[in-house]
């Protein structure tokens, strides 16, 4: 949660490493899960300058259904096509999100390109 987060970003980062690693063995069921971790990366967000702690776009109660796609941006605009996690129609904000985001866009270039056509040949006049 937040407040667990704020404490645990002011622990030593090889005493947060020791706590993370070990929440992951649980979450797992084992510690081999963990063992042998070759790169640990820990990512503060509350000192992100631009996300201001927070690892996703947090809405006031009621914008999402009062402008629904409006807000995702999921309609190409010109030759832009717009993909990440909060233009996603499930799981905005999580990783499922991104991914469904990214397939959404994908499958709009390719359709930009030409239905029947591989990305690279087609119709480029649309894009």
């Amino acid at each position: 949660t937040g407040d667990k987060a704020k404490v645990l970003c002011k622990v030593p980062l090889e005493e947060r490493k020791g706590v993370i690693l070990t929440q992951l063995a649980e979450y797992f069921g084992t510690s081999e899960a963990v063992h042998g971790a070759s790169h640990f990366m820990v990512k503060d967000w509350v000192s992100e300058r631009f996300t201001g702690g927070c690892f996703t776009a947090v809405y006031p109660p009621g914008l999402a259904t009062r402008s629904g796609d409006q807000l995702r941006l999921t309609e190409m605009h010109g030759h832009l096509h717009f993909a990440g996690t909060e233009t996603a129609s499930q799981c905005p904000g999580y990783f499922e999100g991104a991914m469904e985001a990214g397939g959404r866009a994908a499958a709009e270039v390719v359709a930009c390109l030409g239905e029947a056509s591989p990305i690279g040949r087609g119709d480029r006049s649309k894009l």
